[in-house]
């Protein structure tokens, strides 16, 4: 598998959808980051964002989620986007969620919770929204996903 001969250790996915869990005793992330897009690039000839967080990213995101608070908010339409990068906060401050609602959204450092009442596929509050206004790059899981994937981390 690609992600062994980079030297990462007891790799496994989920669900064929691009997450991937490994061990690496680097925590150089930016530079796993490029290994790794590159790796896919050459070996499959995709050019793919990478994006990695490390087991105690995902649990924090548990109990940082705001939407978590409305306890009438449907956890099967929340979203997390994962950003390559932090965004500069002066183009965060530029966001504005009043054309979308009922869907909104809260980014918080490297990612943005997102609700989306009538689903993510018909909202307008997705990877290129937040590419094409933060100028970083940006990957969406579902909040199942989120908290799988931390619990595969986990064990």
């Amino acid at each position: 598998m690609v992600y062994e001969k980079c030297g990462f250790m007891h790799v496994r996915s989920y669900i064929q959808s691009g997450n991937v869990l490994f061990d690496t005793d680097s925590l150089d992330f930016p530079r796993q980051k490029r290994i790794l897009e590159e790796a896919v690039l050459s070996h499959f000839g995709f050019d793919v964002v990478v994006v990695m967080r490390s087991a105690a990213q995902f649990r924090a995101l548990l109990s940082t989620n705001p939407f978590l608070i409305h306890r009438e908010m449907d956890q099967k339409k929340l979203y997390v986007t994962f950003f390559d990068s932090g965004p500069d906060e002066s183009l965060v401050h530029k966001l504005d969620n009043g054309p979308f609602l009922p869907d909104t959204f809260y980014v918080s450092g490297e990612q943005a919770f997102v609700y989306c009442p009538n689903g993510y596929g018909r909202t307008k509050i997705n990877n290129h929204y937040f590419e094409k206004m933060l100028q970083v790059r940006a990957t969406t899981r579902n909040w199942n996903t989120v908290n799988k994937l931390l619990k595969l981390s986990e064990s």
